[in-house]
């Protein structure tokens, strides 16, 4: 296939144009699956547009970001989780991440000395894998041994965790690890709960979505 092929789609009856390229720069996405190779022309409307049943208006957000490599998204956004929801729907790892982390960015924002600060633990549960998202201060992380573990499961962390990430201000590190187990995931997943829980953190929210995934967002006011 062409790579710069230009390709329309109409997602949930919004219509977009862009290159094939733009859509499998993620490997590993579904988007990645479907323009990788021909497609069945029974996905294609009257007018030859590619059609996908996804949420139209927020499509925009994923495919700015698919063509950019990162997330910009106006001051006013509020629908963090229906792009969570579609992040994953499409399977674009990456964009998940920008998502909670621009969240947080603002919820916590770092020049305000008069909003209280947070500091957050995203868990992941998909099938055989876990994933955590940690956004807070070296010094909190380096209280939690079963996150500091996790991490070092990150071929990219080199077993130096408390180095990977050294920023300025109350946010001092962000990073995300998966694990593949074939043991019980939910085991682990219970142990994390377990020692955030001692250390304050308090469960803010849960998200589900159609393939039986599941994400815990836990927060922590310092």
């Amino acid at each position: 296939m062409d790579d710069m092929h230009m390709v329309d789609l109409n997602v949930g009856g919004c219509l977009y144009t862009t290159s094939r390229s733009n859509l499998t720069r993620y490997p590993d996405s579904m988007l990645a699956a479907m323009f990788s190779s021909e497609l069945d022309p029974s996905v294609r409307n009257a007018n030859g547009a590619y059609v996908i049943d996804g949420d139209g208006p927020i499509f925009r957000h994923v495919l700015n970001f698919l063509r950019r490599g990162k997330l910009n998204l106006p001051e006013d956004f509020k629908e963090w989780d229906l792009l969570t929801s579609e992040a994953d729907f499409y399977q674009v790892g990456d964009l998940t991440d920008a998502v909670m982390a621009e969240k947080m960015r603002r919820v916590t924002p770092e020049d305000s000395s008069k909003s209280p600060k947070f500091e957050f633990v995203e868990i992941n549960l998909k099938k055989t894998t876990m994933g955590i998202v940690y956004i807070g201060s070296m010094e909190t992380l380096a209280n939690l041994p079963v996150i500091v573990a996790f991490f070092k499961t990150d071929p990219y962390s080199n077993g130096d965790v408390l180095d990977v990430v050294k920023q300025q201000g109350m946010i001092q590190h962000f990073s995300s690890s998966y694990l593949y187990s074939e043991e019980p995931i939910g085991d682990k997943r219970m142990i994390v709960f377990r020692e955030i829980a001692e250390h304050g953190f308090e469960l803010k929210a849960v998200l589900y979505d159609s393939y039986g995934n599941k994400e815990w967002t836990f927060a922590r006011k310092v």
